[in-house]
């Protein structure tokens, strides 16, 4: 008896102190060189939101933290990783192993080739994703949508389609007045184009590319982002492409600036967000329109 009260006081104990736990920070390498791995991403499964690694490889994840929450670990051509939080000790030093990825398509020099546009690439206005949502807490979020290879042959990724807009309705308001200040709007934005396979049940699977697909925006409207350098396979049943905006930059850094609308539209193709550290089907619901794919003749 003595010895069960014992060890229900150390659990007590532990408990209470875990409990206590606001902050996780730590490390992320590769596992075959020690390399710290940049933008991998941080999140509580489950739970919206999440952090990047910068490029020493080091996060600082700040949350109420359970001692039964699980941390999910996730970078481009990597295995991902999951830590329960009661068993880690801080600082974490976290090594990702490599995926295998099948081995990337060349393009045959005499190869004839056909250039087709899909997705939806109508110019109505549609409705927006709200900013509210979205930078002000810091959020990562990942957005994809399936595009169908309409010839079903194999080919490549040549570019992407996205609709950003500048838009902005993020404010605070003043303690003293009550009058609305609104958050700046971005100079700049990074983002990354994510291109993953899909299965039988048009799910997203794969990453298509191990490299970093990282673009800078300075002009927010209705654009072509050229990824044809990357050769990006585009397999027989199609594939899901789409971005996240890892920073958003203002004139003065990054302080009070709002995030860039996505503009969304209803959609019979199916679409997914990634976060919590999984995907997510979102109904009807596309925040990504389309690509310029080359197919062989």
């Amino acid at each position: 008896m003595q010895t069960y009260a014992v060890s229900f006081l150390c659990l007590l104990f532990a408990s209470t102190g875990f409990a206590q736990m606001k902050k996780v920070e730590g490390f992320i390498f590769e596992a075959s060189t020690n390399k710290p791995i940049e933008y991998a991403e941080i999140t509580i499964l489950n739970r919206m939101g999440g952090v990047y690694s910068d490029a020493k490889g080091y996060f600082s994840l700040q949350q109420n933290f359970n001692p039964r929450d699980t941390l999910v670990i996730s970078a481009l051509g990597y295995i991902q990783q999951k830590i329960i939080l009661q068993e880690i000790e801080l600082p974490l030093k976290i090594y990702l192993k490599e995926e295998i990825i099948e081995e990337i398509s060349v393009r045959g020099k005499r190869t004839k080739i056909v250039k087709y546009k899909v997705g939806d690439l109508r110019n109505t206005n549609g409705s927006f994703l709200s900013n509210k949502i979205r930078y002000f807490n810091r959020s990562k979020i990942t957005f994809i949508n399936y595009i169908p290879n309409i010839k079903n042959k194999k080919g490549f990724i040549e570019s992407i389609y996205i609709k950003l807009h500048k838009k902005n309705n993020l404010f605070l308001k003043d303690v003293a007045t009550g009058a609305k200040i609104y958050y700046k709007s971005p100079n700049r934005i990074k983002i990354r184009i994510r291109c993953l396979s899909a299965n039988k049940d048009l799910e997203p699977e794969k990453d298509l590319s191990k490299q970093e697909m990282i673009f800078e925006i300075t002009s927010f409207k209705n654009q072509w982002i050229d990824i044809s350098k990357y050769n990006i396979p585009f397999p027989e049943n199609g594939a899901f492409v789409g971005m996240e905006i890892l920073e958003v930059i203002g004139e003065d850094g990054m302080g009070n600036v709002s995030m860039p609308y996505f503009e969304v539209r209803e959609s019979d193709k199916p679409a997914y967000i990634f976060g919590g550290g999984k995907w997510s089907l979102q109904k009807k619901r596309a925040t990504f329109l389309g690509a310029e794919v080359s197919l062989e003749k």
